[in-house]
């Protein structure tokens, strides 16, 4: 869980997850180390859990809520592409019949979802998929539709999104154009990255 780690360990994971890379310097030498990895990260909405899940069954005071959420810095939450909000399960859900969609089909998706880039990105260096895009490259590369492009200025104007949320944005809904097998990024496939990219189930520091 995220914040069970101190905020200072937290934060060393600025610098890899924006360049790759760890460099460390000291005196006379300076190191860089290649460090290109996916985070999946989890957190409660407060101490007790149930700030967000199930109204009145928190027990956490304002100020408990302030210091647990604090230790996740808006520096760093800028930089993860996806939140994805866990809510509890009603029983009757969990009753019901099983997934719309197996395993298996997921996986012929991404599959196909991964040729396409791989097909895309052949002959650019440094770009293998999505993520690895530039802000220049993804201007080449992630063609939208008028819809979608309005979308994503509207969103950026209303959600004060910074340049690099803009970016992940971008990025994911160019993977989620792919996933649908489109070559363009349409509206509904921009409106989906940027649902993606709001915190809704935390106030986030």
């Amino acid at each position: 869980e995220m914040t069970e780690f101190r905020r200072n360990v937290l934060e060393t994971l600025r610098q890899p997850l924006e360049e790759g890379a760890i460099v460390i310097a000291r005196a006379g030498a300076r190191v860089r180390y290649p460090a290109r990895f996916q985070l999946v990260a989890a957190m409660n909405p407060c101490p007790c859990g149930y700030h967000s899940a199930s109204p009145g069954r928190c027990s956490c005071t304002p100020l408990q809520l302030k210091r647990y959420l604090s230790k996740v810095s808006g520096p760093l939450l800028d930089r993860i592409s996806v939140f994805l909000p866990v809510m509890p399960v009603p029983p009757e859900q969990l009753a019901g019949g099983g997934m719309e969609r197996s395993s298996e089909m997921m996986r012929e998706r991404v599959a196909a979802a991964v040729a396409m880039q791989r097909k895309r990105y052949e002959g650019i260096p440094a770009a293998r998929r999505n993520a690895d895009l530039t802000l220049s490259a993804a201007k080449r590369f992630c063609a939208m539709e008028t819809g979608a492009a309005e979308l994503l200025a509207g969103a950026q104007k209303s959600l004060m999104f910074s340049a690099r949320s803009r970016r992940n944005i971008v990025q994911v809904a160019r993977t989620i154009a792919d996933l649908a097998g489109s070559e363009t990024i349409a509206a509904d496939h921009m409106a989906e990255a940027v649902q993606y990219r709001v915190p809704r189930a935390l106030d986030c520091p």
